[in-house]
Formats: structure tokens, C-alpha cells, sequence
């Protein structure tokens, strides 16, 4: 199994959200290198990570040299309009914004995402990072809780 203690990661665009286990630390794109760990981190720069989720098309052409051999880039392709041009890496497309719009709310799309990384890395449980969403946002978002559930259940549904 894969050490969560190591887990490396970019998230780029939109994608927010917040777990017990891991702090999805972010960024404007341009900006910086948001870092997902499970403990204080010292700097947000990252220049290996293992994954790569490109919301948006600067972010997939800024970034995709940074993940690691044998890494994952999870691409937006209802926004990006070209191909990963890595062979030493997997790539995965999906359209995120198509299915948020299917879900009722296109700002859900990094929910969607959120929902293809999770299944991809099998490190949580959806269910557990729905009660995290209640957690961080409490009752004032509870309102948002089945969009965001549908949306991660939706993305998750993505990957084969």
C-alpha cells in the first residue's frame, strides 16, 4: 500500500477541500504549488509530485513536466483542448465540467474531480470525506452536502 506519509500531490484550477487525514493546501495556479500532507507543511513548493490534477489548460502546460515518473495527471477535458505529451506517466481525461453541469452546478466540478482523484488513490472513503466537508463547513454548507456527494459519487463513477 502507499505510504500516505509521502503522498505528493498538485491541484490545480478549482479543486477545494479539506479531510481529517490530508490538507488540500492551495494556491491561485499561477501562484504556487499547493501540497497535500497529513502534517504542518514547511514550504507548499513541490517539483516531483506524484499527481497532477489540471483544472484548466495553463495549469496542465505549467505543470506537467513536475510529476514524477510513474506518476498520474488527471486532466479537466471539458476545458483542456490538447493531450499530455508524456509517455512516462498515466494520464487520465475526464470531463468534469460536463458531469458537474449533470449533477445541477458547475462549480461543483472540483468535487467531481475530487471524486476521480479519491477513487484513483483509494488513501479515503468518500463517505469519510463527505463528513469531512460537514466538518470544515459546517451547518452554514450543510445545504451543499448533496450536490457534493453526488458530484464525488459522479467522479469517482469516471474511473474504470
Amino acid at each position: 500500500p502507499e505510504d500516505r506519509r509521502k503522498l505528493r500531490i498538485i491541484l490545480f484550477g478549482s479543486i477545494v477541500s479539506l479531510t481529517p487525514a490530508f490538507i488540500f493546501y492551495l494556491l491561485p495556479t499561477i501562484l504556487g504549488t499547493p501540497r497535500v500532507s497529513d502534517g504542518l507543511i514547511g514550504s507548499p513548493v513541490v517539483t516531483d509530485a506524484d499527481t497532477l490534477i489540471a483544472m484548466n489548460r495553463p495549469s496542465l502546460e505549467k505543470f506537467e513536466s513536475w510529476v514524477k515518473p510513474g506518476g498520474k495527471i488527471l486532466v479537466n477535458s471539458s476545458l483542456i483542448d490538447i493531450k499530455v505529451g508524456r509517455d512516462d506517466v498515466d494520464v487520465y481525461y475526464y470531463p468534469v465540467n460536463d458531469v458537474a453541469s449533470e449533477c445541477g452546478n458547475l462549480k461543483a466540478a472540483n468535487m467531481v474531480m475530487l471524486g476521480a482523484y479519491v477513487k484513483h488513490r483509494e488513501f479515503i472513503v468518500e463517505q469519510d470525506l463527505l463528513g469531512a466537508f460537514l466538518s470544515v463547513f459546517g451547518e452554514a454548507k450543510k445545504n451543499l452536502l448533496p450536490l457534493n456527494e453526488k458530484a464525488v459519487t459522479a467522479g469517482a463513477g469516471l474511473v474504470k
